[in-house]
Formats: C-alpha cells, structure tokens, sequence
C-alpha cells in the first residue's frame, strides 16, 4: 500500500470563500467610522447640553434676581440671551440624535459594540446631564447673592 495522501484544508477546496476584511483587518467588511462619528456626535451633544444648561442657569438667575421678580420686569436683552440659549439646545439635540442613529446603525452593521454602546448612552443622558447643570448653577447662584 501507498502512503496516504494528506487530506486537503478548508482553504484548499473550490468552493470555499475568503474571509473579507474591512480597515484595519476586522472580518465582515466593517468599520469602525460610523461608531467613532458616533460617539464624537454624542459627546459633543453631551458637552453642549451641560455648557448651555449652565449658561442659561447664570443667565436666569443673575437678571432674574436684578430685575424684579415678574417675567415683564426683565429687560430686553434677557429674551435674546435666552432665546439664543435655547436654539443652542436644538443644536445639542439634533447632534445628540444624529449620534443615536449613527451608534444605531453601527450596531446593526455588526461593528464592535464599545463605541456605540456609549454613544447611545451619551445621548440618551445628554438632555438630563443639561437640566442637572441647570439646576445645580441656578441653586449655587441663587444662594451665593
């Protein structure tokens, strides 16, 4: 008898495929640029929802406290700043929603999790992270004069 011959692998037979990678070697075609935008949309919402929430924290109370205690006694530069303050939060919602359909879309393409994971969490918390700043700058500020 012959030695037998060594079976062929799996990479040997006609019908078997290659594994597609994607940038930087990940198996499927996927990369990872959705989830970075992701969470770079998300943090940048998270960041701007505490800046303005702050911002209109100050804002409310400082005026509030010089004017009078009637929303009519406030000048007219108050209803500027406010309003300006709140089209800034309209921008921080659009890119935190922006962020939660690209971490959304992510996971469904199947890229890694981390990234968009923690953008949907950023964004789903951006809105409350904005009224704690809120909060917490009008209380200090209300108590401080």
């Amino acid at each position: 008898m012959s030695a037998a011959s060594p079976s062929p692998g799996p990479s040997s037979s006609p019908s078997a495929q290659p594994v597609r990678t994607g940038r930087g070697g990940r198996p499927g075609g996927a990369s990872t640029r959705l989830s970075a935008v992701a969470l770079a949309l998300s943090i940048v919402a998270l960041v701007g929802f505490a800046a303005a929430g702050a911002a209109m924290g100050f804002v409310t109370t400082r005026w509030q406290q010089s004017s009078g205690r009637y929303m009519s006694d406030l000048p007219p530069d108050y209803f500027l700043v406010a309003n300006g303050i709140w089209l800034s939060f309209a921008l921080w919602g659009a890119l935190g929603t922006a962020g939660l359909v690209c971490a959304i879309v992510a996971l469904v393409k199947r890229q890694r999790k981390g990234r968009p994971i923690v953008a949907i969490v950023c964004s789903v918390l951006a809105p409350g992270v904005g009224f704690a700043a809120f909060a917490l700058v009008a209380l200090v500020s209300a108590s401080a004069s």
